[in-house]
Formats: structure tokens, sequence, C-alpha cells
């Protein structure tokens, strides 16, 4: 009996299989990369060549959906010349409303974009019946006004956070009814460089690294602020900082340590400089790709954007996790979905005792913490299998069914920034629409709290 069922099982699946391989979804994903040229990107499979994450993760699962059997033919559109691999199909467009015109030539039904103000400035595209339908992808939070206008534009089918922890931040929202999340996805290191995390155990126990944009909103500060109060607790600590203010590219003018906009990186560097010098155990590494596992192996304490206060996912925290790392950084969304082996802050000013505690812990020791990371696929979520499958059934089920890909209860950290009160409050909007336009989203209270601990930091 058993056989048999297994049997049904398996010629249901290859059912699947062919009726997807016989289908033609047509999807393209619009970046305006103006800020990346002369990237060469033709290995993105094999980890992120030292760009932004929102731009790497629009260029990945682009590649993933293209290289797999799943019906979806796939457009990288480009507002600018690069190099991308060979399998994935890639346009330039002038800007968004070109990449619209392209797909309506090309009978592309549904475009993905950022959710970010210059794609916003397109409002006929956003209001038009006539053109492809949007997916608009959240990589950053978006606020009341953005939110309104997405959930009465006629053309957004789909709001896509990056965890579910975003999307629950405006679960009160008429938005919501449209929003749906899929993680970010990392990919996995190499068997060699998991091998030199072994190696490297004896060298990394004290060893802190922090990788990010080096910008207020990424909270390098914080870190800096507290490293003299970590270095004489642990002597011995080492400070390795990835990154730099050109991350996200623009061409920025940087300080002469050539590690962020002048004003802003006297404010990082001022407390770990001695006499003009960096302070012993303090390095600089700039913008690394692949070779930053080369540092992430002697790491034992990850500490990416310490502020917490744009992460919406944050694949660095995941990467530094699947490297053995134990994380401490701030409460936010993005963490809460993501880090599953550290430790989370509510006040910055508990960041210094936090990373002392996981440096002197004798149970937090990277062999263990790698082998805890890998048994049972606590960080398979995040994988390029599942976030692509994850794709895939957006596209080819859970929109042409009007179904969503996750079920909105039960709630998860259901106090965290009173997310109960918020499905309270979206229930009761349900039954009486008017209530949408009188009774503001909780998160606005938060918003004013946020704002007030930022100029405290």
């Amino acid at each position: 009996m058993e056989a048999i069922e297994a049997i049904e099982t398996i010629e249901a699946m290859e059912t699947i299989n062919y009726e997807l391989s016989t289908m033609n979804y047509k999807v393209a994903f619009f970046y305006e990369n103006s800020g990346r040229v002369g990237f060469n990107f033709t290995t993105i499979a094999q980890g992120n060549p030292g760009i932004g994450g929102g731009a790497y993760m629009f260029y990945l699962v682009a590649w993933l959906l293209a290289t797999r059997h799943n019906g979806i033919s796939v457009t990288l559109l480009n507002t600018h010349k690069g190099q991308f691999p060979p399998e994935l199909k890639v346009a330039e467009v002038n800007d968004m409303e070109d990449a619209a015109r392209y797909c309506q030539e090309n009978g592309i039904e549904h475009l993905v974009v950022k959710h970010s103000d210059s794609n916003l400035q397109h409002r006929e595209l956003f209001n038009s019946t006539q053109g492809p339908k949007l997916i608009v992808w959240c990589h950053n939070f978006a606020n009341g006004r953005q939110l309104s206008f997405y959930a009465k534009s006629k053309a957004v089918e789909r709001l896509i956070c990056v965890g579910s922890e975003q999307m629950d931040r405006y679960r009160d929202h008429e938005a919501f009814a449209k929003s749906d999340y899929i993680f970010n996805c990392v990919v996995a290191p190499t068997r060699q460089q998991h091998q030199a995390v072994q190696e490297n155990n004896a060298y990394a126990n004290n060893s802190v690294v922090y990788i990010g944009a080096v910008i207020p909103s990424k909270g390098l500060h914080l870190l800096t602020a507290a490293w003299p109060k970590v270095k004489a607790a642990v002597p011995d600590a080492h400070l390795y900082i990835i990154g730099s203010g050109a991350l996200y590219g623009g061409n920025p003018q940087l300080g002469p340590w050539n590690l962020a906009e002048p004003a802003y990186e006297m404010r990082v560097l001022n407390p770990i400089l001695v006499n003009g010098k960096l302070m012993e155990g303090v390095h600089l590494l700039g913008v690394l790709g692949k070779e930053k596992y080369d540092v992430l192996s002697q790491m034992r304490v990850g500490v990416p954007n310490p502020s917490g206060e744009t992460e919406t996912f944050c694949i660095s925290a995941v990467e530094m996790q699947l490297m053995g790392a134990r994380i401490v950084s701030k409460q936010c969304p993005g963490y809460l979905d993501t880090v599953r082996n550290g430790v989370l802050v509510k006040k910055n000013k508990d960041l210094a005792e936090a990373i002392i505690q996981e440096l002197k812990d004798p149970r937090n020791k990277k062999e263990t913490n790698l082998a805890h990371n890998h048994e049972g696929g606590l960080f398979h979520d995040f994988s390029t299998s599942s976030v692509a499958h994850d794709w895939e059934q957006l596209i080819t089920y859970a929109i042409p069914e009007g179904r969503h890909l996750h079920p909105i209860l039960p709630l998860r950290n259901p106090r965290f920034e009173s997310k109960w009160l918020k499905e309270r409050l979206r229930q009761c909007k349900q039954r009486l629409p008017w209530l949408y336009r009188v009774l503001p989203m909780v998160d606005r209270w938060y918003e004013l709290r946020r704002a007030i601990e930022r100029r405290r930091s």
C-alpha cells in the first residue's frame, strides 16, 4: 500500500513538472543600475561580488528562476549595460516606464520593481490597467503614504516583503491585503570555507565582524562607540569592519580613511582612534566580495547593523551565522526573522555588554555553532532552492489563483510593537472599511519613538 502511494506521489509530481514545463509564464525584473556599471555579475551564483543586498537579490533571483525547470520565462531589464550569466536574458531600457513598454511589446504579464521613491514617480504607470501587472519588491520599509498609494494602485498586484515581521509592521493598513513575503536567499558557504572555520577557530575566539554600508542608518557608529568598553574587558579582541560608504554605488565622496562620507567617517572613527591611529586590533577592510569568507572564517561574533533601524531582513546576519558566528545586534523586524543564533538587545547602551558576554561565554564555540546552524536545516528558509520555489509558487499559483503564499495567522511575536493590537484593528477595519480612513496605523506611534531614538544615538 505504501509503495502504491509512493508511486502515485511520484506520478503526481511528474505531472506537475510536465504541466509547468508546458506553461509559459513571462516575468521581467526591472532594476535601475546606474551605480553598478562595470560590475561583473557572471558569477552571481557563487556569492555577492560586493554590492548592496537589494541589488544582488534582483540579479540572483532572476537568474535562479531563469535556470530552473519551472515554465517561467525571465527577462532582466537594466538601465545600463552589465556582465551577466549567459543563461539570463538581459535587455536595456531607459526607465521604469520604458520597462513597462518593453513588457507590453513582448507579452510579459508581470513586472517586478523595487519599492523606491524614484519608481513611485511614475504615477500613471501605477494607475494604468493597460500595462503589465506590478509586483513591488519591498527591500526597504514603506511608510503610510506609500502604502496607501500601493493599496489604491490599479497596477499593483502584490507587495512582496522580504520577511514576515516586515509585513506585520503594517498589518493594520489596507495594503496588507495585497501583501505577502518571500525571504531573501543566501548562497551557502562552500565546503572549503567551512573547513577554514575549523582551521581558524583558535585564532577566531575573540574576533568581531561588522559587514555593511558605512552610512548612519546602518549603525556602525554604535559599535565603534561600544568598542573601547569591549576592548577593556577583552584585551585581545579584534574588530573587522567590512564595507564602506560607497557600497550602494553613487560614487560618494569619502573621507581620508576611505570609509565613509567625511562627517560620518569621523563620527565612526573618533572612539577607536588613539593619537590619530586606529586602536590596536581594529581593521578596516573596505568592500569585499567572495574573499569576505576568509574573514568570516575567523570571527566568533557578528554585529550587523547594530541600530536595527533599516533592517527588513539582513543577508549579512544569515551569512555570519552560516559561518558559525553568534549575532549581537538590536531587536528589529529583520533580525526577528533571521537571527536564530545570537542575542538581540532592546537598548543601544546594552550592546557592549552583550558582545563581551558572547566573547567570554565558553559555550560559544565556532565548531559547535557551525554544526548547529546546519543540522536540521535551521537556515533552509533562506536557501536558494527554498526562495526560488516561493517565487515560482507566487508566479504560477498564488497570483493566478488569487491566493497567498503564507497564512497570516497565528501571530508570531505578538507583543513586538503591539502586533496583537494591529491584528485586532485589521479585523475591525476589514468589517468596517471606513475605519482605514479614520484610524492611523499603530506603527505611526512607533515611527515617532524610533525618530526620538535616532536623535539620541
